[in-house]
This record gives C-alpha cells, sequence and structure tokens, in this order.
C-alpha cells in the first residue's frame, strides 16, 4: 500500500506553474526528488506499518496493542494511494 503522511515534518508541497498541481516531496535529505508516496523506508512509515500489523492481528488478549496502535496511528494524517 502507497500512501503520503500529510503531517510528516519532512513533507515539502510543491506548486506548479498551473497553481493546481500538488506533488507531495520527501524533504528529509536522503530522498532527493522523490514523491513522499515512493518512499517506503522512512521512520514514520515503519511505525504506521507496525501499528497496522499489529491493529491487523485482532486477538482479543492483545487488545491493549490494538487499542495502542489505534492511539498512535491516529496521530498521523494519512492518505492512502490506490495503484
Amino acid at each position: 500500500m502507497k500512501y503520503i503522511v500529510k503531517n510528516c515534518p519532512c513533507l515539502f508541497n510543491s506548486y506548479y506553474a498551473s497553481g493546481k498541481t500538488v506533488r507531495f516531496e520527501c524533504n528529509d535529505g536522503n530522498h532527493d526528488d522523490k514523491l513522499c508516496r515512493d518512499v517506503a523506508d522512512c521512520v514514520i512509515k515503519q511505525v504506521i506499518e507496525k501499528c497496522k500489523g499489529e491493529h491487523e492481528k485482532g486477538v482479543y488478549y492483545m487488545f491493549w496493542v490494538d487499542k495502542f496502535a489505534q492511539e498512535i496511528l491516529q496521530l498521523f494524517d494519512i492518505e492512502e494511494i490506490n495503484k
């Protein structure tokens, strides 16, 4: 799954001459000219994937882990990209 973390501190919004085209680029110094949706190895996305993995287990005895994962996921403004 590809997505954009809209409240990432490294996100850079590029507006082009048309004023309508927006590119969400990663500006962390390690991913020059890469779109946020194409960067899968950043720490924030790793945390999101780990939380999603725990949430999807849905095991009753791990209720507290699921609750914790949901609280963390709610801190991020995520836009999923369908491909």
